[in-house]
This record gives structure tokens, C-alpha cells and sequence, in this order.
């Protein structure tokens, strides 16, 4: 969510006739912490409604300032981002709350929801129906959706250039297709000087190589290149060389690696978290 398109503008404003709390996640800066921690105890909500990659930037600087949240929510919901299970761990651990997500896109096609006793996500039948493309080498299928609510230009056997891993037979909680990971977008693999795709699922955006860190992101504009860039938390010691090890050994040796800082790293217009940026 955007509030201001000034980089000093306000954080937040408040929606009367929802009784929402809306924050931006543009301003959310080691520098303007306070602020959102103000309003969060001002307002105290009940449910915290966060893009994933907000929520990890919220919860890594409250355990580097040391503040903390002076209510106990009931519950975080997160979507319009893909949610590792790492990273939803450790959101539960951070705020004291379980964390429901869910899949979907703005075409509408399909949707898929959180299960009541596992992480797998569950394609709503009444929504639209789901199909898979053929497996990729590391197991990821294409996402295939057909609408049935839009009438008037419905999607038929659509595209949507999302890929999911499937769950083995009968781990779903109800008889629905069900998935056990999303990789997102096709832009979200790595490519390798040999070709190999890796998906951010392959990649642990929680680890602890990151502490002291605000924000990550990478970039890659050839083969076998990629640049991380980061921007920094409190506390930052300025140690890159665990961050470079750790993520060499998880990228493999056909990749050349090189750190950047940044002041910030780059969003999208509605202020999502681009975790890859790709040319």
C-alpha cells in the first residue's frame, strides 16, 4: 500500500468506514520505524492485513530496535506475495500470531487458500478450475486457469506464468488440487552461466545470514551474473562475507556473485517487494 508518493510523506492514514489502519509499505525504513510503531500501539489492531515482504521487513527491524508491539494480534494475513514456510515461522515467532496466506492473482482466474491444519494451499473449486503444465526439472508446474465468475470475458485455459509444486496424493485436507510451494512468476529463477533455473523457493530469504539487514533483492541482467543488493538494518555490523558464502553455496559454482548496498531497494507502484529484478 502507498500512502504519499513523497519519500518524507506521511505513513499512514485512517479509513473511517472500514476502521482500517492503512500503512505504507514504501516508508517502511529503519529510519522511520518509530513512526509505525506508534501507530501500530495507537491503533491496536486485531488482525495485521501485510504484503509478505512488509511483514519480514516490519518483523526484522522490531527484533533489531528491540521494540516492541504494546497488543497481541489475532491473527496476520498475508497475500499477493509468495510466503516461504521459513519465512512464515518465523513471522509467527516474531509477532505471536498465526499467519494465514493464500494464492491468487488480479486476472481472477483461480484461488487457493491456506488449510486449516497444514501450510498446502487448497484451489477453491467454486472459483475456477486449475490445471498444471508438465514439470519443469526441479518439479514446479504451471499454473492453468479457467474463470467462472466473469461472463463477459471470461479466461479460458489461461496462462498465468505462475508455477506451484504440487503435494503428493492425498495430503490435501479436502479432495482439491493442493500445493505445497509457489515459485510465482517465471521472472522469480536465477539463471545460471549453464542454464540451471533456481527459484527463490530455493533460497531461504529468512536465513539468518541476513540478520542486520533491512531489505534484499537481487538482480541479474545475464546468465551466470548476479548482484545483491541490500539495504541495511540496525545494528549492521557490515559483514557481507557470511552473506556471500552462505548464498554461493545455496546458487552452486556456476554463478558469479557480487554485493551492493543501496539505500533502498526497488518496489513496485503498489509497493510490493520486488525480490528479483530481471533484464
Amino acid at each position: 500500500m502507498v500512502t504519499s508518493s513523497k519519500a518524507r510523506g506521511g505513513i499512514s492514514y485512517f479509513d473511517a468506514t472500514r476502521n482500517w489502519l492503512v500503512l505504507s509499505s514504501y516508508h517502511l525504513t529503519p529510519e522511520r520505524m518509530d513512526e509505525y510503531v506508534t501507530a501500530l500501539n495507537r491503533f491496536q489492531p486485531r488482525h495485521l492485513h501485510m504484503y509478505p515482504s512488509a511483514a519480514l521487513i516490519l518483523a526484522r527491524l522490531l527484533e533489531q530496535s528491540g521494540r516492541k508491539l504494546e497488543f497481541k494480534p489475532v491473527s496476520l494475513l498475508c497475500g499477493s506475495e509468495k510466503l516461504t514456510l521459513e519465512a512464515q515461522q518465523y513471522l509467527e515467532g516474531v509477532f505471536g500470531a498465526p499467519v494465514f496466506h493464500w494464492y491468487g492473482h488480479s486476472e481472477r482466474a483461480v484461488l487457493a487458500g491456506q488449510g486449516r491444519q497444514s501450510n498446502l494451499l487448497h484451489f477453491w473449486p467454486g472459483y475456477g478450475y486449475v490445471e498444471f503444465g508438465a514439470p519443469n526439472d526441479e518439479g514446479f508446474q504451471e499454473v492453468i486457469g479457467t474463470t467462472f465468475h466473469n461472463h463477459v470475458m471470461p479466461l479460458v485455459r489461461y496462462r498465468t506464468g505462475d508455477y506451484v509444486k504440487l503435494a503428493s496424493q492425498g495430503a490435501g485436507e479436502w479432495p482439491w488440487p493442493a500445493v505445497e510451494a509457489v515459485a510465482g512468476r517465471e521472472y522469480e529463477f536465477l539463471v545460471s552461466a549453464t542454464g540451471r533455473q533456481i527459484s527463490f523457493t530455493a533460497i531461504n530469504m529468512h536465513d539468518r545470514i541476513f540478520d542486520g539487514l533491512c531489505a534484499v533483492q537481487f538482480y541479474q541482467a545475464e546468465p551466470g551474473k548476479v548482484e545483491l543488493r541490500y539495504q541495511t538494518g540496525l545494528g549492521w555490523t557490515g559483514a557481507t562475507r557470511g552473506i556471500q558464502e552462505g548464498l554461493s553455496r545455496k546458487l552452486g559454482d556456476d554463478f558469479e556473485l557480487v554485493m551492493r548496498e543501496v539505500q533502498e531497494v526497488e518496489k513496485t507502484a503498489a509497493g510490493k517487494h520486488k525480490w528479483l529484478v530481471k533484464k
